[in-house]
């Protein structure tokens, strides 16, 4: 793909059922990917230009998605709420991701996640109310109390 392409040559490519994108600079947009129905798995990595991941939403399909930064840089976003209409997501990766609404709340609504990787930098509260309210989860960053004590947020109302 080229930078002046985007990832609109994606397009035609609409029964691939997995999808990973590596880092890029130039790309603005994931719009492209919202007509790939078809896609189980999207892993979508350091893309500095793209903040707004509401595209995702028609990926009604997609039981798992990776997002977020690379090894040595974090990945800003506008925040999570376009995931929660992602009913179908069993595995989700937030690796290096900040959001600028810093909540997870709206992860609540993904009640069959099994596997859930973040950063430790989130609520402590908002780890917790996760780890207590999706039935389905049985691995990831929630089930690793004492680096959620060290190195996850105070909330506001504590």
């Amino acid at each position: 793909m080229g930078r002046h392409q985007g990832l609109n040559p994606l397009t035609n490519l609409q029964n691939l059922k997995y999808l990973h994108i590596g880092s890029s600079l130039f790309v603005g947009s994931i719009l492209p990917l919202s007509s790939m129905d078809q896609l189980v798995i999207l892993y979508i990595e350091n893309f500095k230009q793209i903040r707004d991941h509401q595209p995702q939403n028609a990926l009604i399909n997609l039981e798992g998605l990776a997002t977020g930064g690379s090894l040595w840089a974090k990945q800003i976003d506008q925040g999570l709420n376009p995931l929660s209409s992602l009913k179908n997501l069993r595995y989700l990766y937030l690796e290096n991701l900040i959001s600028l609404e810093n909540s997870l709340l709206p992860l609540l609504e993904l009640k069959q996640l099994v596997i859930l990787v973040i950063g430790y930098h989130w609520s402590k509260n908002e780890m917790r109310l996760l780890k207590e309210n999706l039935p389905e989860l049985q691995y990831g960053s929630l089930f690793h109390d004492e680096l959620i004590e060290k190195f996850g947020s105070r909330d506001k109302h504590n």
